[in-house]
């Protein structure tokens, strides 16, 4: 009855004399046998007609207190103490390695104890893995092992933190098989030459194939297929074909230069033989017309027309004014071109619109020392958040970039557009760190340069960032200009990438075969295993060691793998 209250037990529907019960009498608690408690009701009862009911009246904290009625109206009252349940256990507090406990009753009360924890263990020792590489087994008379690959290989696992100069502490594994005998020379076995006549010169035909040559009647194809068997592999076929002429006798090769169509016609116009066309046509050659106009042109509707005196006089006129205009309008429109002349926007990933996100996060909080959010953009403030909204970023943290190969005694401008349209923008040098801390900022740490778009906690919304060479004003600044999703995302991942790949295990050598990455990394990044599953029993395997360069994962080393293919899943990491 301890775990649990009065309230939680099963209703009793009658009292027998081996029953117990407690209540409190004179402010003691008594134990009340039920034989006891039916004699007392039958002697409450006598001459007063019999118990006409017994109800609870109240409860007060673990009191109730019931009313017996008899049946001439006579009442009588008694109370029943209830004992005391625990209703829940909590941690209240922690001091150093003890914590305590509270414990809570069903009647308010309340009672306490401590825990004392463990204290933290000792580091253990480092574990290291080296390898050598040895031209053939290594013995006790010839043990000379070196760097670079070779046929035989030595792993060493152990707590040195240096590799091993002692050849016996090795493991050792042949890793180049000996020399295979020489393959069977390829021989002919047959060799069938075929023929077909076709309509197409261009398309192979699919007829039957005869090995007799047949007649080509002119202007057809004739088809060659050559079959070639070997002793192994396919047979060869090769196809050539042959245009059966036209019998050319008697016929005319040209006229005035004009060779015959495919009929044998030759078609001739008026320039062909020199002729002035009569309608219509082409001709060669100038007219002289000893001093005499041509008149009657009508309005030119084509480049090649002539044109009679007054059109040309009025496209001239038109011709004046509309260069008048478009010299103006060229100069206008250069004056803005050099006002306006977009320069290298050099942040990456400043189209908060539509962010490169790799690690996949809507909303990114961190505790001390901040942490990476979108591509290339992290935060160091404690408790800070970043939020990828729609069409912009929402942050209450201050974001950096850090960013290579910056003059620092240069001028740069740094501007960014807030969700509500209005621009911030701010120039001057990284070595003296200029613009506004709340909104954004450049400056200089452990020698490279830092643009941080800033907060003070309040909550900024964000559309695109600008860092550009030069300087600039709200009037003069360029107009933004995206670099486009896809060049962003493969900037990006020249400092982060996700990996998830197939490799081949080499059974003899405990490692896992690389991949290349999906971009080269601008140096050579940290690789983070986080799963490495056998696929074809899906188990998970151990990682021992990663070998990569900026180019791709070399091996993944593993003590414990068994099958052939396994899963690759992590990430790589350079960014600064």
């Amino acid at each position: 009855m301890a775990d649990k209250s009065i309230d939680q037990l099963n209703a009793a529907e009658k009292i027998y004399a081996t029953d117990l019960f407690v209540l409190q009498q004179s402010g003691s608690a008594k134990k009340l046998t039920g034989q006891i408690l039916l004699n007392w009701l039958t002697a409450a009862a006598d001459g007063h007609g019999g118990i006409q009911s017994i109800a609870k009246l109240s409860t007060s904290g673990l009191v109730d207190t019931y009313r017996i009625t008899l049946a001439d109206t006579t009442t009588f009252d008694f109370v029943v103490t209830n004992g005391r349940s625990i209703t829940g256990i909590s941690k209240t507090s922690t001091s150093g390695l003890v914590d305590t406990y509270t414990i809570s009753y069903n009647n308010g009360t309340t009672s306490k104890f401590t825990v004392t924890n463990g204290e933290k263990g000792d580091k253990g020792d480092n574990a290291y893995i080296w390898i050598k590489y040895a031209s053939q087994e290594p013995t006790e008379s010839s043990h000379s092992m070196g760097d670079l690959p070779d046929d035989w290989i030595g792993i060493y696992s152990g707590n040195a933190s240096t590799a091993p100069t002692d050849w016996k502490q090795y493991k050792w594994f042949q890793i180049k098989g000996e020399k295979g005998d020489t393959g069977s020379p390829a021989t002919l076995v047959t060799k069938s030459v075929t023929y077909q006549v076709s309509d197409s010169g261009t398309i192979i035909p699919s007829g039957a194939w005869g090995s007799s040559i047949p007649v080509v009647s002119q202007g057809k194809y004739l088809w060659t297929k050559t079959e070639l068997q070997f002793n192994t592999g396919d047979p060869i076929v090769s196809y050539s074909v042959a245009r059966m002429g036209k019998d050319g006798s008697g016929s005319v090769s040209s006229v005035s230069g004009v060779s015959p169509d495919e009929a044998g016609n030759v078609t001739l116009s008026a320039s062909d033989v020199g002729a002035l066309p009569s309608s219509g046509g082409d001709m060669t050659g100038a007219i002289n017309m000893n001093g005499q106009s041509v008149s009657g042109l009508n309005q030119p509707t084509e480049d090649t027309q002539a044109a009679n005196k007054g059109y040309v006089d009025a496209a001239k006129t038109a011709a004046n004014a509309y260069t008048d205009t478009a010299k103006a309008e060229a100069n206008a429109y250069t004056d803005a071109s050099v006002r306006k002349a977009a320069p290298r926007n050099l942040l990456d990933n400043s189209d908060f619109r539509n962010p490169v996100n790799q690690r996949g996060q809507t909303t990114y909080t961190f505790g001390e020392n901040g942490g990476f959010t979108i591509d290339r953009w992290r935060t160091w403030l404690t408790g800070s958040s970043l939020t990828v909204c729609d069409g912009y970023i929402s942050t209450t943290a201050r974001i950096f970039q850090r960013i290579e190969h910056v003059d620092m005694s240069s001028t740069y401008t740094i501007a960014v557009k807030h969700l509500d349209g209005t621009i911030s923008c701010f120039s001057g040098s990284f070595s003296n760190e200029f613009g506004e801390k709340q909104v954004a900022f450049c400056f200089v740490d452990d020698g490279i340069a830092n643009v941080c778009l800033g907060t003070d906690g309040t909550t900024r919304e964000l559309v695109w960032a600008a860092l550009y060479e030069g300087e600039y004003t709200s009037e003069t600044l360029p107009e933004y200009h995206p670099k486009g999703y896809g060049a962003e995302l493969e900037e990006c991942k020249r400092y982060y990438q996700k990996l998830f790949s197939v490799g081949n295990f080499g059974l003899e050598k405990n490692y896992v075969c690389g991949f290349p990455f999906e971009v080269e990394f601008r140096t050579v990044p940290t690789v983070n295993v986080t799963s490495l599953i056998d696929m074809p029993e899906w188990v998970g395997r151990n990682v021992t060691r990663v070998v990569t360069n900026a180019t791709g994962v070399q091996y993944i080393y593993s003590d414990n793998c068994k099958s052939v293919t396994h899963l690759v899943e992590g990430y790589a990491t350079a960014d600064l």
